[in-house]
């Protein structure tokens, strides 16, 4: 969850996935989840899959990892 617990855990930075090309034309949409561990320089140091569609998984972590 986002802008939980302490002020330093607020969302400063987001990126928005870029849509696969083939979800559009399928008309596919929905979320995807991560855990993700950010190092104390601010870097995704780890991200795993919790749940979401695959056409879907590659474009946000993508995102994720900027």
């Amino acid at each position: 969850m986002v802008g939980t617990g302490s002020p330093e855990n607020f969302l400063i930075h987001q990126v928005r996935p870029v849509y696969p090309k083939a979800a559009k034309k399928a008309h596919i949409e929905g979320t995807v989840r991560f855990d993700v561990v950010i190092s104390k320089t601010g870097e995704v140091s780890e991200i795993h899959l919790v749940s979401g569609n695959p056409i879907l998984v590659s474009a946000a972590m993508d995102a994720v990892k900027q």
